[in-house]
C-alpha cells in the first residue's frame, strides 16, 4: 500500500517527485513544465515556508537531506527557494519548522 503524502507538499511536487523518480536517470530535466522545474540531476526546485526564521540550525537540515539552498528570504515571511532530490519532500515535510513546500512562482510567459 503507497503512503499517503504529507498534506504540506503542494500535489503538483509529489506527482512531479514520482515521475522523476520513475524515470531513472537520463532525461529528467525534460519533465519540467510551467509549474515545476527539474535539474538534470532530478532535483525539484521548491519553495519552503518556514514557521521560523531561517538560520543555521534549518541550513543544517537542508544540508543533510541533499537540499541545494538557493534564496533565502524573511519577507513577507521566512522562506527558502531551494532545490530538493524528489526522494526527500516527505523528510522535508517532516521538519518541526516547515509549514509548506510548493513550487516557486514563476512569471507568466506573456508580457
Amino acid at each position: 500500500m503507497a503512503s499517503i503524502p504529507s498534506p504540506k507538499i503542494a500535489d503538483s511536487l509529489v506527482q512531479m517527485a514520482a515521475r522523476v523518480l520513475a524515470a531513472g536517470g537520463a532525461g529528467r530535466a525534460s519533465l519540467s513544465n510551467s509549474l515545476v522545474h527539474v535539474r538534470a540531476d532530478g532535483a525539484i526546485e521548491v519553495v519552503l515556508h518556514s514557521l521560523v526564521p531561517i538560520g543555521a540550525g534549518q541550513r543544517a537540515d537542508l544540508a543533510r537531506l541533499g537540499v541545494d539552498v538557493g534564496l533565502v528570504s524573511g519577507l513577507p515571511a521566512p522562506m527558502v527557494e531551494a532545490w530538493a532530490p524528489p526522494g526527500q519532500l516527505e523528510a522535508l515535510a517532516a521538519l518541526g519548522w516547515v509549514a509548506a513546500i510548493t513550487p516557486p512562482a514563476y512569471p507568466s510567459g506573456g508580457g
